[in-house]
């Protein structure tokens, strides 16, 4: 049995049986109908996990092995600060009971297992349009990805997030539904993508760390960031986790997207490059 495999909420047999399941030949339209329909949604994200994925050994744009993230830029050419401001000012009153969030969570799969977990003060998060945020919005097009989702990450002190991996099936939802041709196309369940493209998920710090604050990455934690850096991590396959013990909200501006296999993310990952945007 695969260290990977092994689970502290599941038995062996159930991730196995679930893994399998997920490594059936699909493409990605399938891929994403059948995972609004089954009913261990969060039991799939746990074996979907390959970790730790030796990306040298792939026909894969990375080159690394056991990759749980890596800083890659340092936003220079936006006011985070007023941004910053501003999002904390629209935040402020957000609670696990606020009706807004309370109306949308209530058919999500991913609430009824936190809060019958124990879990009931969520990571809450707001997409991003040109209309609502359109500093944000234009930041998210300076990462030229081939097509992008964003959304601003708010974590109120006391907040968690449990340990996950991650599908991105929202934004795959978004792309399936704007006349783009990615449905018909094989599901690669390494790269959690089309085959041929690859999605990307980055994190820019709104607000810098204070001690409390802590963003995981299976072993590996991200802490001591400052306002406009940014990283990306492989979402598909290191389990992460977000935690706030501390007496501060914190926010991250969430920018997912797809990529070919030459976009200067993965360079700046292979290599270790910061690069000013």
């Amino acid at each position: 049995m695969k260290d990977s495999l092994k689970s502290d909420l599941w038995s062996n047999a159930q991730v196995e049986q679930a893994r399998r399941d997920y490594l059936k030949s699909r493409t990605v339209g399938e891929l994403a109908a059948w995972l609004r329909e089954i009913d261990n949604y969060d039991l799939i994200t746990e074996a979907s996990s390959l970790w730790p994925v030796d990306y040298g050994a792939l026909d894969h744009p990375l080159d690394v092995t056991n990759f749980s993230f890596r800083k890659i830029a340092k936003i220079l050419s936006v006011d985070l600060q007023s941004e910053s401001i501003k999002i904390l000012k629209d935040f402020e009153d957000v609670t696990a009971t606020n009706s807004q969030v309370a109306s949308h969570r209530q058919l999500s799969k991913e609430h009824q297992f936190l809060t019958k977990s124990g879990f009931d003060r969520e990571t809450h998060s707001v997409q991003v349009t040109e209309q609502n945020y359109p500093v944000l919005y234009k930041l998210s097009k300076q990462f030229e990805f081939i097509k992008f989702s964003s959304a601003i990450q708010y974590q109120p002190p006391g907040g968690i997030l449990p340990r996950h991996t991650d599908f991105l099936q929202s934004m795959w939802d978004q792309f399936l539904t704007d006349g783009t041709n990615f449905a018909g196309m094989p599901f690669d369940p390494i790269t959690k993508s089309p085959k041929g493209y690859f999605g990307i998920r980055v994190m820019i710090a709104l607000t810098d760390w204070v001690p409390g604050q802590v963003f995981g990455f299976q072993d590996d934690y991200w802490t001591n960031w400052k306002l406009g850096d940014v990283i990306t991590f492989d979402w598909a396959h290191a389990r992460h986790f977000t935690a706030n013990a501390s007496y501060a909200p914190r926010a991250y501006l969430k920018v997912s997207g797809i990529v070919d296999k030459h976009h200067w993310i993965f360079d700046n990952i292979n290599h270790k490059k910061i690069t000013e945007l």
